[in-house]
């Protein structure tokens, strides 16, 4: 049987940094400070090597091993060593932007992930995961009656469930989003995810990016009153004015997704998150009807169903409550959300050339 493929194009416009990490770390042994706020990425085999050749591999191995919190750059100043001798041994070098940290802390990066020629990319599952969300969204918002009798029960469950639960709620929200997806006759179990329509739905992969587009950001707290905290938590991401292109294929014997419904939820699902959540933060970022917010250190509002499902105050509840059986530290005090109107309280940010900025801002595009 001949199935019918569509492609399109798929272009995010990136607004505000964007992260996407490949769940390691690069230590504060691994990178050295350069000159115009930039960071060199070591290799450290390379460099183990170089330091072989010098006879300084003991004193090497035994600063890698030592649990004290001396940099890469502190150890080549006690050892007389220069950056210049060792730029052979440099990885990458990547922008460091508007970053201020607590002395005497560890300043481990999170790099983003990249390809095997190490070159930065956004797997096609981040931006399927997006969409997805997006999609079930707006349905929720459209169609809210629909899902009043799941509701119902997601409020009853989650009254009833005990503190401390990591997997809260995943049940009822598998079951709102087979409402929505999974409608296809493809096996006896109708919670089986073959009968999902966006299996008929594939993205890839995003064209090669250049390391020259990523740009090391300091993880910033923005708290509904005005005030931030810096914390030290630096991460490699994309930088403004990046372009992400994609391919998305439809199958149209499994998914019937048309490019205007698309560009349609986004801009309803846009336009909850942004009354609900975002206008309560001081921000120069307004309501547009095709920007998505993508990859992590996004918050909880942007990657949930929560307030599409329960909108205005008693998404605050709800939201306030999630956190409260999830065990969240009281130091990030939940418990006072409602007072605030907002729930997180906190809009996770970062900074670049001095202007605060929510991470993961982008617009998105779609062409044949």
């Amino acid at each position: 049987m001949r199935h019918s493929l569509d492609v399109f194009r798929l272009i995010i416009d990136v607004e505000s940094p964007v992260f996407i990490g490949n769940g390691s770390e690069i230590s504060k042994k691994e990178y050295l400070q350069l000159r115009g706020g930039q960071l060199a990425i070591l290799d450290i085999e390379k460099l183990y090597m170089y330091l072989k050749k010098r006879h300084m591999e003991d004193a090497f191995e035994a600063f890698m091993l030592k649990k004290e919190k001396e940099s890469l750059e502190q150890w080549f100043y006690n050892m007389h060593l220069k950056t210049e001798d060792v730029k052979d041994c440099f990885k990458y070098i990547v922008k460091s932007d508007s970053v201020s940290l607590q002395k005497g802390t560890p300043q481990q990066i999170f790099p983003f992930v990249k390809d095997p020629y190490g070159k930065p990319y956004v797997p096609g599952s981040s931006v399927k995961g997006m969409l997805r969300t997006i999609l079930l969204g707006a349905d929720i918002i459209q169609n809210s009656e629909k899902y009043a009798c799941e509701a119902r029960y997601f409020e009853k469950n989650l009254k009833e469930s005990h503190p401390r639960n990591r997997k809260l709620l995943n049940q009822d929200i598998l079951k709102i989003e087979a409402m929505r997806f999974r409608y296809l006759n493809r096996s006896e179990n109708s919670r089986d995810a073959v009968h999902d329509a966006l299996s008929g739905c594939v993205i890839s992969d995003s064209d090669p990016l250049d390391i020259k587009d990523l740009v090391v950001c300091q993880r910033i707290e923005k708290h509904v009153d005005g005030k931030e905290r810096r914390l030290n938590v630096l991460r490699e991401c994309l930088k403004p004015g990046t372009h992400i292109c994609c391919s998305m294929t439809l199958d149209r014997s499994l998914c019937q997704l048309k490019p205007d419904e698309v560009k349609n939820a986004v801009a309803i699902f846009g336009k909850r998150y942004y009354d609900d959540y975002m206008r309560k933060f001081p921000s120069k970022i307004a309501y547009a009807k095709d920007r998505v917010f993508l990859g992590g250190g996004c918050g909880f509002v942007s990657k949930t169903i929560v307030y599409p499902m329960f909108p205005g105050m008693k998404g605050v509840r709800v939201t306030q409550e999630i956190f409260e059986k999830k065990g969240v530290p009281r130091k990030h005090m939940h418990d006072r959300d409602l007072e605030y109107g907002v729930s997180p309280h906190i809009l996770k940010c970062t900074s670049l050339q001095k202007q605060l900025m929510p991470m993961g801002a982008c617009r998105l595009r779609l062409e044949n």
